[in-house]
């Protein structure tokens, strides 16, 4: 969850056994209705800068 904050584009590469795929979908489900662009190719994962997130935390404080 911490990707979007990211200057530049983030990619993530699952190596080895994916034993918690349930569990990256909801995550992956949750950061698109934010409005992150998440594209997903067999668990490699790739995550494009956010120049206008919906949700910002330090917009909270």
């Amino acid at each position: 969850m911490a990707a979007p904050l990211s200057e530049n584009d983030v990619e993530i590469e699952v190596i080895g056994e994916l034993v918690s795929k349930p569990y990256i979908d909801i995550t992956l489900a949750m950061m698109e209705d934010f409005g992150i662009n998440v594209t997903n190719h067999k668990y490699k994962l790739s995550i494009l800068k956010v120049t206008n997130p919906i949700f910002h935390p330090v917009h909270i404080w």
